[in-house]
C-alpha cells in the first residue's frame, strides 16, 4: 500500500537530537507514514541510531551516504519516496503528534497541492509540549500562488521560507530537486519552484512544528564568512528573478526582499564582524539607492524601509545603531 506521507529527514551530527525527532514522527496520530532517514556521512552515532529505528519499525528506510550536504540528502529522499504527499523535517526539530494528520486531512479535503502550518521556536523539550494539538474545527486559509509567495516575502513571516512544516503532493514536485551546488537559500529556491507548480495551496495557522533554537552546532546569524553572504545574495537574486518573471506585480516586493535578505545581510555581517570593504559597500549602497523607489512602493514593513534609508544616507549611523542594538 502506498503511504499517505513520506517524511524525509537528512541526518548529520545530530546524535543528541535525532531520537526525539524520529519518535515525534513515528508516534503520529497518522500512522500511515514512510520515514526516510538519510545518514549524510555523520561522524557520530547517528548512523547506528538510524539503523536501530529501521530494525524496530518497518516504516523506516535508512540510506547511508558520503557527506555531501543537506540538498543532496533531501534529493536522495525524493528519489525513493513513495508517499502520496512528501514532507521534510530537520533532524534536530520536533513535530506535534497530530501535525501530519492535520495537514493530510485538510490537503485531501481541499485537494491541495501544498498544505502548510505555522511553527514555534522552542529551546527545550518541555516547550515542545506546548505545540498545538488535535483540533476538531480547524481553520484553513486557501491561498493562490501569488498570495503564498507574497506571504513568504513578508518580513513578518506568517509562512516560513523553509521547506519543513509543509507537505507537498508528490506528483506536483516529482521533477523538482534541490540545487546541490548551493549552500544558501536552497530552501527558498525549492519552495518557490514548488509553489509555481501548484494549483491549490492552503495554510493552517496552528503551530504544529517545533523549531529548536540554541543548538550549539547549529548555524547562527553571523557565524559564516563574507563569501557565504555574497553567495547568499547571488542565490536570493536568482530566486527573486524567478518571482519577478512569474508575477510582475510582485516585482517591487521581490526587489525589496533581495535588498534586505541579500545586500543588507552582507552589510550587517561586515558591521558585526568589525570589517570594512569599501568596494562591496559602495556597490551595495549604489544598488540600494537605485532601488529605493521599489523598496518604498513595496509592502514590506516600515522598519525595514527605514533601515535601508538610513544606510543610504549615513552608513556610519547605520553601523552605530546596529552595534548598539546587538550589545
Amino acid at each position: 500500500m502506498r503511504p499517505k506521507i513520506s517524511v524525509i529527514i537528512p541526518v548529520y551530527k545530530v546524535e543528541k537530537y535525532i531520537q526525539r525527532c524520529v519518535d515525534s514522527i513515528l508516534n503520529q496520530t497518522l500512522q500511515d507514514l514512510e520515514v526516510i532517514l538519510i545518514d549524510d556521512g555523520s561522524p557520530d552515532l547517528c548512523g547506528e541510531i538510524c539503523d536501530a529505528y529501521r530494525q524496530q519499525d518497518h516504516r523506516v528506510t535508512v540510506v547511508h551516504k558520503k557527506n555531501s550536504g543537506v540538498s543532496a540528502a533531501r534529493n536522495i529522499g525524493l528519489n525513493i519516496a513513495s508517499g502520496e504527499y512528501i514532507g521534510f523535517v530537520d533532524a534536530d526539530d520536533i513535530v506535534s503528534n497530530c501535525m501530519f494528520e492535520m495537514l493530510y486531512t485538510q490537503a485531501i479535503r481541499l485537494n491541495a497541492d501544498i498544505c502548510m502550518c505555522s511553527y514555534k521556536k522552542i529551546k527545550t523539550i518541555e516547550e515542545a509540549e506546548t505545540l498545538d494539538g488535535y483540533i476538531n474545527n480547524i481553520d484553513v486559509i486557501p491561498m493562490n500562488q501569488k498570495d503564498t509567495i507574497e506571504a513568504i516575502m513578508d518580513f513578518e513571516r506568517p509562512i516560513q521560507t523553509a521547506v519543513w512544516n509543509k507537505i507537498y503532493k508528490s506528483n506536483v514536485i516529482k521533477n523538482i530537486r534541490f540545487n546541490e551546488k548551493k549552500k544558501t537559500a536552497e530552501d527558498l529556491e525549492y519552495l518557490i519552484q514548488a509553489i509555481v507548480e501548484s494549483n491549490s495551496i492552503i495554510y493552517i495557522p496552528y503551530k504544529f512544528y517545533g523549531y529548536f533554537i540554541g543548538r550549539e552546532e547549529a548555524a547562527t546569524s553571523f557565524n559564516h564568512d563574507l563569501n557565504w553572504y555574497l553567495e547568499q545574495n547571488d542565490n536570493i537574486t536568482e530566486v527573486m528573478n524567478i518571482v519577478k518573471d512569474s508575477y510582475r506585480d510582485l516585482a517591487n516586493l521581490a526587489i525589496s526582499y533581495r535588498c534586505i535578505n541579500g545586500e543588507l545581510s552582507i552589510i550587517n555581517y561586515l558591521v558585526v564582524s568589525d570589517q570594512y570593504n569599501d568596494q562591496i559597500e559602495n556597490l551595495i549602497r549604489k544598488d540600494l539607492k537605485n532601488n529605493i523607489y521599489s523598496v518604498f512602493k513595496s509592502g514590506i514593513h516600515i522598519v525595514k524601509k527605514i533601515q535601508i534609508l538610513i544606510y543610504i544616507i549615513t552608513p556610519k549611523l547605520y553601523r552605530l545603531v546596529l552595534k548598539r542594538k546587538l550589545c
